[in-house]
């Protein structure tokens, strides 16, 4: 069972503007208002608002939506009004703002802004969840950071008190702030036994003792009862009346064997429709929670799966049509609330407008160019991705070479018989990092700042190298200690000022050497292999590649995960890059550069 307690600050009214609220039967409102009304009058509206939503009870977050604007329309019409609005059914909360209202989220020691402006979101309430629901004012007067302070461990009321001082130090007028705290209670209840059996409705229906034949027999026999009331007086009678018979014998067989397929074709139907609807309302459910409960809205997602997988048992190879039309609306469903995005490539760039039999395959971005390794042949390709102007160096020690970088126009490469050497605009190679024994198996290069960054997946490690005037500094690691963590073969790492390791199914983030707070929850299921990941400080997001399920992910740089992008071009992609002005993906396969807008 769900409690609430609430607290609200008031700030001071301004003329001709007045700020109201009500709390309570699980409908909770902020209100302001631009008119000449009395606060009896407002008052007395918010409370038929109340009482016209809590009597209506909506059951999804569109139909909450639809009916507060419809109440708003009539009772207010072209009033300028702002507010945010909040409805318990059961255990899900519906939220409404609309212009210059807020709602805020406060969640296991964490603040977010759940909606703003004109919008909506819904989603199950946990235990002691503390919302905020506010206009803008409200956060001009006090920071996220001090409010977040004055939460922790604290009811709502002494929320109020705590913050009533520091915002009446400013000009508080029009403002209004109400904190409202859901607390879960335990229900107790008494367990009783039953043994009755539960039956379905098609179970009932279904005559399990009588087969068709049964039936048949059943109903010949009486045919043939009571064609003993007739007497044969002659033969050609007799010839008549068994003709007769046999046509009615025809007649009797078909009647059987139609009655049973209309009501078993009948019998289906209800079937499909019965899981239709509650496969609709399981998907409704999860597209409604998503926002605030994934893992919620991916329970139901697989429980609407099982429906389906009920209803082709009990069915069998019939309704297909039907069955096709439910397959599709749950990959539709999921689609949409796993937010993933199906892209098709496109060939970018062809690098035999180079030179004949030119290929690569490692590729490298600075801003807005790209190094292109051909170790075969000796050769680094530099494209510019704006202009597609290209720069072609050949040199011996490239041959061999496994890695390849790039830093103001100035190419660098990693050769594991040799150590990492650096090419300057005029094509002068000179040896940046000789090779060192203590090395293991080097599967990444990184460049910020000028200074060189080398992961080493045979020993756990990243070394770091300094810039210094005669070149670079000896090695030092990179991890403060205690903070390594053992790395997969197909490690990969990318730096924007934070560092981030997309090791096996595993994405770390570590600021200045020691571990962040960075952990992503993926909304698909099975397990996943990462083996390449890319951020840069010119880029917004982080993405991580799956190659065996094809798919490239977007997170925010705090790891919340963003949404998917599928595309069969990914299972054959030996590189890949992000370059975020034209937000696009270019990825190396052989010969070519493909690229995918997102």
């Amino acid at each position: 069972m769900l409690k609430n307690d609430y607290g609200i600050f008031l700030g001071r009214e301004e003329e001709h503007k007045i700020i109201e609220f009500i709390a309570g039967d699980n409908f909770f409102i902020i209100f302001k208002k631009e008119n000449d009304s009395s606060k009896e009058v407002v008052r007395l509206l918010l409370k038929q608002i109340q009482d016209e939503v809590s009597s209506q009870k909506p059951q999804s977050l569109s139909s909450f939506d639809e009916l507060v604007n419809n109440i708003i329309s009539k009772h207010l019409k072209e009033d300028i009004v702002t507010f945010s609005c909040g409805l318990l059914v059961d255990e899900v909360l519906y939220l409404k703002t609309v212009e210059g209202a807020l709602i805020y989220l406060y969640r296991d020691n964490t603040l977010v802004k759940l909606i703003s402006s004109e919008n909506t979101a819904s989603g199950f309430i946990k235990h002691n969840d503390l919302f905020i629901f506010t206009v803008d004012t409200f956060t001009s007067l006090i920071t996220i950071e001090d409010l977040k302070k004055r939460l922790i461990d604290r009811t709502p009321k002494e929320i109020v008190d705590e913050v009533t001082p520091l915002l009446k130090e400013k000009d508080d007028s029009g403002t209004i702030a109400l904190f409202v705290r859901f607390i879960k209670e335990p229900v107790f209840v008494e367990e009783t036994e039953s043994t009755d059996l539960e039956t379905t409705d098609y179970e009932k229906a279904r005559p399990e003792k009588m087969s068709v034949l049964s039936q048949f027999k059943n109903k010949y026999r009486s045919f043939a009862e009571r064609a003993q009331f007739f007497k044969i007086p002659s033969s050609r009678n007799k010839k008549l009346t068994l003709i007769a018979a046999a046509i009615l014998f025809i007649i009797l067989a078909w009647s059987i064997v139609f009655g049973y397929q209309r009501r078993a074709n009948t019998q289906r139907k209800a079937e499909v429709k019965k899981s239709t609807e509650i496969i609709d309302q399981k998907l409704s459910e999860a597209a409604d929670v998503s926002l605030l409960n994934m893992q919620r809205a991916q329970i139901l997602l697989t429980e609407a799966k099982n429906e389906l997988d009920g209803l082709k048992k009990k069915i069998g190879t019939n309704e297909n049509e039907s069955i096709q039309k439910i397959e599709q609306n749950i990959a539709n469903s999921e689609k949409e609330i796993l937010k993933r995005e199906d892209k098709k490539a496109e060939v970018f760039y062809d690098l035999k407008l180079i030179e004949d039999n030119a290929k690569a395959i490692r590729m490298y971005k600075d801003k807005d160019s790209i190094a292109l390794l051909n170790s075969v042949d000796g050769k680094i390709y530099t494209l510019n991705l704006d202009k597609k102007a290209t720069r072609s160096i050949k040199k011996d020690e490239i041959k061999r070479a496994t890695l390849v970088a790039m830093y103001n126009d100035e190419v660098f490469f990693f050769n594991p018989e040799k150590g990492i050497y650096k090419i300057d605009k005029s094509d002068k190679l000179t040896e940046a990092v000789k090779k060192d024994d203590e090395w293991g198996k080097i599967s990444g290069l990184w460049i910020y700042n000028g200074n060189l960054y080398i992961l080493d997946t045979g020993k756990d490690e990243i070394y770091k190298y300094l810039v210094a005037e005669s070149g670079y500094s000896a090695k030092s690691s990179y991890f403060k200690n205690g903070q390594a963590i053992q790395l997969a073969d197909t490690a990969s790492m990318s730096i924007d000022s934070s560092l981030y390791i997309a090791s096996s199914e595993q994405i770390f983030k570590y600021v200045s050497g020691a571990k962040d707070q960075f952990k992503v929850t993926f909304p698909d299921e099975g397990i996943h292999s990462f083996t390449k990941i890319f951020t840069d400080k010119n880029t917004n997001k982080v993405y991580a590649l799956d190659k065996d399920k094809a798919k490239l992910y977007v997170l925010s740089k705090e790891g919340q995960y963003e949404k998917q992008i599928e595309s069969s071009i990914f299972k054959s992609a030996s590189d890949l890059v992000i370059y975020d002005p034209s937000t696009s993906v270019y990825v190396l396969v052989g010969d070519k550069i493909y690229k995918i807008t997102i």
